[in-house]
């Protein structure tokens, strides 16, 4: 597993909860994956698809059609990118459609 580092860069300490680190997993993802560019508050489009297939690939599995998906949440922006509002968004969509997989196993 990647470390988790803390918004100041630094590993956490080991009392994080797993819930804290998986907050830290999703903002640290965000900006691993993010431009690399002097605009690196945002995401392509394309390198969201990208974090999709890499980080997400079987929660996803069944979204066929993620172009539609992010033009629903306007990834479009003047300058074709989604910033970080944006991609909680996602990610909370993501969670919504976990939980309705976790309620039926129980």
């Amino acid at each position: 597993a990647l470390p988790i580092y803390t918004m100041a860069g630094q590993c956490p300490d080991a009392k994080y909860t797993e819930m804290e680190k998986g907050i830290l997993t999703i903002v640290r993802v965000f900006y691993e994956c993010s431009r690399q560019d002097d605009n690196q508050e945002n995401l392509s489009c394309d390198e969201f698809k990208t974090l999709v297939r890499t980080h997400l690939p079987n929660l996803m599995k069944d979204c066929t059609d993620l172009d539609a998906k992010l033009k629903q949440y306007d990834c479009r922006n003047q300058d074709g990118s989604m910033k970080f509002a944006e991609y909680l968004d996602m990610i909370g969509e993501v969670l919504k459609a976990a939980k309705r997989v976790e309620k039926r196993k129980c």
